[in-house]
């Protein structure tokens, strides 16, 4: 059974927001282990902050804006570039975040399985949006 472009931009949206959900509490849950120096009120406002830009991304993507489909991707290949990069100083990583009493598994979870789900869930939900038949819905419309 094949969707049509309109359900194809709702699964994106669904996806996307999941994601987010995804975002925020993988942020939430290393909030002792990120950026040591600062303070835990700072780190909860750029969370939200950083869970506010994402969600109007996609409200944007929700209007039909193609501006925001655009940046979604580019954030997506920085995100890529980013988990390849979190594999790449995996070792480093591992090393250090043992001194705060971490297991190597919950350090495989959050630095690398979770990062791929997200990778797959944002690559799905950026297929949906860039059919054929659902770019179509973010061509600017004649007046």
């Amino acid at each position: 059974m094949t969707m049509s472009s309109e359900q194809k931009l709702k699964r994106a949206i669904q996806l996307l927001s999941i994601d987010l959900v995804i975002n925020i509490l993988l942020g939430c849950a290393m909030l002792h282990l990120t950026l040591p120096g600062m303070g835990i009120t700072i780190k909860v406002i750029l969370i939200m902050i950083s869970a506010l830009i994402y969600a109007f991304f996609i409200w944007q993507i929700n209007l039909k804006q193609n501006w925001a489909r655009i940046t979604s991707m580019i954030i997506f290949i920085g995100n890529l570039l980013g988990t390849a990069q979190s594999y790449a100083t995996f070792n480093n990583i591992s090393s250090i975040m043992n001194n705060f009493g971490l297991s190597h598994t919950a350090l495989v979870i959050v630095y690398l399985i979770i990062p791929i789900i997200q990778r797959i869930i944002e690559g799905t939900a950026l297929y949906f949006l860039f059919t054929k038949d659902t770019s179509k819905l973010f061509k600017k419309k004649s007046k």
